[in-house]
């Protein structure tokens, strides 16, 4: 276990932070599993030599992140993406009548690639370097509505392709059970695009016809970018739905 530091390098941030950091980290390295329960704050702050006040805030502010989660009597533990939880909160299209709607996925090929120069600036990877592309289309109501291709690092994710007939509906559960990582938050950028051909074929409509275009980059617990995920959304009968507060 790493120490707070100090002098002659101090870090001048709040310890709770530097706390938050190393617990994080640690949850990252798989150190404890899905749904494990970490040790107990007096050992914490004996290990890291700071206040068990300390390291309570920093296990708050954690929990409020949805890391982990606090149980009153029982300890915290490391969180665990359900496939319903990961669904719900980053899948956002909901049906005509503003109803959140369960999609069900198509596998239509897992290949091998080198990182193309959109890769290297969504996921910080350097020129050349392996990825995995999933290729998939997402059913609503019996009807394609999404084709979808993700970019994966291969060094995160190896051996991936020898998975392919077990690769579930919802991903991110799937990221954390199989290989250890935590999808902590994700940024969407929207556009409206034209169909291609590959949208043509995938989800049934025609050359130019209008569609949302969805692009999202997934993030560890450490704010590292490990997914880039391409949607391109038939939204005749859905919509895309945010609440802001």
């Amino acid at each position: 276990m790493n120490k707070i530091k100090t002098p002659p390098n101090p870090d001048f941030r709040p310890l709770y932070v530097q706390v938050m950091e190393i617990i994080s980290k640690r949850i990252e390295k798989g150190e404890w599993g899905p749904g494990e329960v970490l040790p107990a704050e007096p050992k914490f702050a004996e290990e890291l030599g700071v206040s068990q006040g300390t390291v309570r805030k920093a296990l708050d502010n954690i929990a409020r992140k949805k890391i982990v989660v606090r149980r009153q009597g029982r300890g915290t533990f490391v969180a665990e993406h359900s496939p319903d939880m990961s669904l719900f909160r980053f899948f956002r299209i909901v049906d005509g009548a503003g109803k959140a709607v369960m999609p069900q996925s198509r596998l239509l090929k897992i290949s091998s690639s080198r990182a193309t120069t959109l890769h290297q600036r969504m996921l910080n990877l350097q020129k050349g370097t392996p990825v995995w592309k999933i290729e998939r289309v997402r059913i609503l109501k019996k009807r394609p509505v999404i084709n979808e291709l993700i970019v994966l690092p291969k060094k995160l994710f190896p051996d991936l392709d020898r998975l392919d007939e077990s690769l579930p509906n919802t991903l991110y559960d799937f990221y954390q059970n199989q290989f250890g990582i935590f999808i902590h938050q994700a940024r969407e950028t929207l556009s409206a695009v034209e169909a291609e051909p590959r949208d043509c074929k995938n989800i049934r409509v025609e050359r130019g016809f209008p569609l949302l275009e969805i692009r999202r980059i997934a993030y560890n617990v450490s704010g590292d970018p490990v997914e880039l995920r391409t949607s391109r959304v038939y939204t005749r009968g859905t919509a895309y739905q945010i609440t802001l507060r």
